[in-house]
């Protein structure tokens, strides 16, 4: 380990990996032939890195696996479906202090609620939304996914079992149903 304030064990490391700014690399050269132990621990330094590059660089130019990818695609996708279900509970509380009429409108809310609880409940019982089924019939067959699924699956490249589109819809109508408390609708007054 360097003791010396002037070369740090970060400058070593840049040096022995070669990405040591050029400024910096006469002064690291110089107090590395004073200090033959370091110089020979930023040897030991280089041959690792050689040996990791060896061993890892082929990898590097392998293609991603499938089921990495999905992986990754799915944990994005869950913080999006979060950040997104935040959004709505939040536009509706900043539509309230905006004074934002439409969104105290009972007719849009409550039918926004049925609508959601709808399909939430479709979802819990397992089964295929009138709309998916007429789909499916205009497609010439019937597919396991639903609508929703299928044009999330298109539109974010994620595919995942339905399950989670069941808790997506249950969580989306709970969020609904939070906001009709966080943000009532109004009648107009007559």
């Amino acid at each position: 380990m360097s003791t010396d304030p002037q070369v740090s064990d970060a400058e070593l490391q840049a040096y022995a990996d070669e990405r040591l700014p050029q400024e910096r690399r006469a002064a690291v050269e110089a107090w590395l032939d004073t200090r033959p132990e370091e110089a020979e621990r930023v040897a030991d330094y280089r041959r690792l890195g050689a040996a990791m590059r060896a061993a890892y660089d082929p990898v590097l130019g392998e293609p991603v696996p499938p089921a990495l990818e999905r992986a990754a695609r799915r944990q994005a996708k869950r913080r999006n479906f979060a950040a997104a279900a935040g959004w709505v509970v939040l536009g509706f509380a900043a539509g309230a202090l905006a004074g934002w009429r439409w969104i105290r409108n009972p007719w849009f809310r409550y039918l926004h609620l049925a609508a959601i609880a709808f399909v939430a409940a479709e979802a819990l019982l397992g089964a295929a939304c009138p709309l998916t089924v007429w789909e499916d019939l205009l497609r010439g067959g019937a597919r396991p996914e639903t609508f929703v699924g299928r044009w999330v699956a298109r539109l974010l490249y994620y595919n995942a079992p339905e399950w989670v589109f069941t808790a997506a819809y249950c969580a989306w109508a709970a969020a609904s149903l939070a906001t009709l408390s966080l943000v009532p609708p109004r009648r107009k007054a007559g």
